[in-house]
């Protein structure tokens, strides 16, 4: 401490001490700023991960007409955007659901009327019925109803899944016959297995919420 500060801190000491009282009061006031901040930001992260973890019970939950624009991918590029509209309702029978997909709007819009069964709610087994004769296996997975099916050479993982407020919707194609094969050999004296891996051939997803 040089001379000039013992000056002022003997000849204004009061004046010292204003100023550290200042800095005190800021420095709990930049405290309780900062802790309320945290304490909102708590709130407001507990809030959300307990709307996304929330279990949504099959199909119950899932009843209502959900609307949103399905965007259909291409090498990393959305190359179109559709309107889509599903209706999920319950039906005279208890082990059946409504089940219908709406694409695009007016005239021009496409109508699949599918229906829902129950196969085993228990173990979450359903059944998409597209009343042509076309009947697509479905399985609740957590939040998501999944269905796999080939149809004329090319596989399609279709996935329902209840985020909060939403329901997202993605297809996931892929061509079983476009494929590279890795491993069968020995590494570090192990035998790997021989990999298939599949090339994505197509992508779309849509946003749905209740209307």
């Amino acid at each position: 401490m040089n001379n000039k500060d013992k000056l002022i801190i003997t000849g204004n000491s009061e004046y010292i001490w204003d100023k550290l009282e200042l800095k005190f009061i800021d420095v709990n006031m930049k405290i309780r700023i900062r802790s309320t901040i945290i304490i909102v930001l708590y709130i407001f992260c507990a809030h959300m991960v307990a709307a996304q973890s929330r279990e949504y019970r099959f199909p119950d939950d899932w009843l209502g007409t959900w609307q949103g624009t399905l965007d259909i991918y291409k090498d990393n590029k959305i190359v179109q955007s559709v309107p889509i509209e599903l209706n999920h309702q319950p039906s005279d029978d208890a082990e059946m659901y409504v089940w219908t997909i709406r694409y695009g709007t007016g005239e021009a819009s496409e109508l699949r009327d599918y229906r829902l069964k129950v196969l085993n709610r228990e173990k979450g087994h359903y059944i998409h019925d597209e009343q042509n004769s076309i009947l697509l296996q479905a399985r609740v997975a957590g939040p998501k109803l999944i269905s796999i099916f080939e149809v004329m050479g090319t596989v399609l993982t279709s996935a329902y899944e209840r985020q909060g407020e939403m329901m997202i919707f993605e297809i996931i194609i892929h061509n079983p016959q476009n494929f590279t094969i890795s491993g069968n050999q020995i590494y570090k004296d192990e035998q790997v297995p021989e990999v298939k891996s599949f090339l994505l051939s197509g992508y779309q997803r849509a946003e749905l919420r209740r209307k």
